[in-house]
């Protein structure tokens, strides 16, 4: 009887330093997680995006001639304009072509895709094409709009949109 009692004391006794291992391993990570401190949350920006001072939406083929050479701008919420340093341009089109093989003319949605990089405006072969092309239909949509923040940094502003009706 001796025997079996010696062998289950130190069974006890390590199944007991098991469990004060744990606890105080337990207890520690809990402290550590409490004393660590929140960094102050970051206010995030809210930027509108216009170009030639219209926001998204509708605009007529003559009013969007007007604004063909005007940059485009961003906001912050305090209605700070930040510099615009990129952008990209996707205009959607419908064009019209002939078909060689049976001479009917054809009507198709076409896309033109371009990256503006270091500017805020469109070049003078983007301004002429939409000038001489703008319908009822198309659609502008200003994408990856890359602004310049005080401290140096860049970010992004929201996308815009102008379908012309």
């Amino acid at each position: 009887m001796r025997g079996a009692s010696e062998a289950r004391a130190p069974s006890l006794i390590s199944r007991a330093m098991r469990t004060l291992a744990m606890t105080v391993a337990l207890s520690l990570s809990l402290c550590l997680a409490q004393g660590q401190t929140k960094p102050a949350p970051v206010q995030k920006r809210v930027f509108q995006t216009t170009w030639g001072g219209r926001a998204d939406g509708a605009v007529t083929p003559e009013p969007l001639k007007a604004i063909l050479d005007s940059a485009l701008t961003v906001r912050d919420e305090r209605k700070r304009a930040h510099p615009v340093v990129g952008f990209r341009l996707s205009y959607s089109f419908t064009t019209r072509y002939e078909d060689e093989e049976t001479g009917e003319v054809l009507r198709k949605r076409a896309l033109r895709v371009r990256d503006f990089d270091d500017t805020d405006r469109l070049d003078g072969d983007w301004k002429a094409s939409i000038s001489d092309n703008a319908r009822k239909g198309d659609e502008l949509l200003f994408t990856n709009v890359r602004v310049r923040l005080p401290d140096g940094k860049k970010a992004y502003a929201p996308d815009l949109r102008l379908k012309v009706e």
